[in-house]
């Protein structure tokens, strides 16, 4: 009866996992930032003033400065 429970209880971890990758969305190397993203107002810095926006760096926005972009992305656990 205990082993039942051991392998519901794996399958509802990996079923939750499976479930985090599928509806999480990513961009890779190589992929376009969409127009809606770029024109959003992100915080540099959790309570900071300051505010980056991607289409800023759009060189068919900006009046045709073009830039390379390295974006590291932290998140607080």
């Amino acid at each position: 009866m205990k082993t039942i429970y051991i392998v519901i209880r794996h399958i509802f971890v990996f079923l939750t996992i499976l479930t985090g990758f599928s509806i999480s969305q990513v961009y890779e190397l190589g992929n376009t930032i969409t127009l809606e993203h770029q024109n959003l107002d992100l915080s540099v810095c959790a309570g900071g003033d300051d505010i980056l926006n991607l289409s800023s760096y759009n060189h068919n926005i900006n009046g045709g400065d073009e830039y390379v972009i390295w974006l590291d992305v932290f998140a607080p656990t």
